[in-house]
């Protein structure tokens, strides 16, 4: 579960820095249509709170100062249901939603390694050594 405030912003960074996303890819396209979730992991915008419920990246929008108590009371809620039921339901939706997750974050991780040989990563990585 993913827990949004009204200022939370995401982001990912690796594209606007001259870097493939390594990783998470298949997570993002599991959440939101496969063209919604391109959007997002270019990056050049963020996305705060509000949009990201809209787009399935958040399943909870809270106040700012809500977020503890939100989070406690969802994990109440969680702990106060049969552990097995749950654990075997997460089990399950795992499967279902990121099923070759694993799979198609490795070809991610090839890609980027691949990509990191440009001279565009290069010059990103060149930024990180001074």
């Amino acid at each position: 579960m993913v827990i949004a405030t009204e200022t939370s912003r995401f982001q990912c960074m690796e594209v606007p820095n001259g870097w493939i996303t390594p990783w998470g890819l298949f997570s993002l396209d599991a959440r939101m249509p496969a063209q919604t979730a391109k959007r997002v992991a270019w990056g050049y915008e963020p996305v705060y709170g509000p949009e990201a419920l809209a787009l399935g990246l958040a399943d909870y929008l809270v106040a700012d100062d809500l977020l503890h108590a939100k989070t406690e009371e969802l994990a109440g809620q969680l702990a106060s249901i049969p552990a097995v039921s749950v654990q075997a339901t997460k089990r399950w939706y795992q499967n279902a939603c990121l099923g070759d997750a694993a799979v198609q974050d490795a070809h991610l991780n090839s890609l980027f390694r691949e990509h990191c040989m440009s001279e565009e990563s290069q010059a990103t990585l060149r930024r990180f050594t001074k």
